[in-house]
């Protein structure tokens, strides 16, 4: 008993010296996490051009005539300088939010988003039959947190992403910016292959291939 009663000091101690250690581990691991995550949201602002949801954040908020939504084949409609000259053939505001391999949930969430600061009068779909029927472009998409790699953080966003359990896990995600800041193209642009290596490309006409597309 005398053995016991001089060891429960000392035991003591060890105890409140680990919860000293394990508290101070905690929060300079808190100070760096939340420094790499400031280090990684500014990469965003300066490195991110074409994620959706980034050009959703930097619009300015007024009431624009045409949305576009779809696929690869709309998307194509936003590359290089073709949304400016869209305006200027129709004398319309014109914002593409269109993105390769983006089905119909992925477009819905882009235009809910565009929707909690912005308006338009006008919204074009352009249709591709996988976008209705894949889950691997809808349901799977929405998990894939390389949506929001490049997208600031913004509560609306969060809010949309946390409210629905479909996209509740890349919400959390998102919030907590695990995938930003373990971003390993983080330095570079976020220009896509079709834009950066296709779109100039000149391609020898298929009267049969180009019949079929229309």
């Amino acid at each position: 008993m005398p053995s016991t009663v001089a060891e429960s000091p000392a035991t003591n101690g060890d105890v409140r010296q680990f919860l000293r250690s394990a508290v101070a581990f905690t929060v300079i691991g808190l100070v760096i996490y939340a420094g790499t995550y400031a280090l990684s949201e500014r990469l965003v602002y300066r490195r991110a051009q074409t994620n959706k949801f980034f050009l959703v954040k930097k619009a300015p908020a007024v009431n624009y005539d045409y949305v576009i939504l779809g696929a690869s084949h709309a998307a194509a409609l936003g590359y290089r300088d073709m949304t400016a000259r869209l305006e200027s053939m129709t004398g319309k505001r014109i914002i593409n939010l269109a993105l390769v391999g983006g089905g119909v949930r992925v477009s819905r969430l882009i235009y809910d988003y565009f929707l909690a600061r912005h308006q338009t009068s006008g919204l074009i779909y352009v249709v591709d039959s996988f976008a209705f029927y894949s889950r691997q472009w809808n349901e799977e998409r929405l998990q894939d947190t390389r949506l929001f790699v490049r997208a600031p953080f913004d509560p609306p966003l969060a809010m949309l992403l946390l409210r629905d359990p479909a996209t509740r896990s890349a919400g959390v995600d998102y919030a907590l910016g695990f995938s930003k800041i373990n971003n390993k193209d983080r330095w570079s642009v976020d220009v896509t292959p079709e834009e950066a290596t296709r779109f100039d490309r000149t391609y020898r006409p298929v009267n049969q291939i180009d019949e079929q597309r229309l």
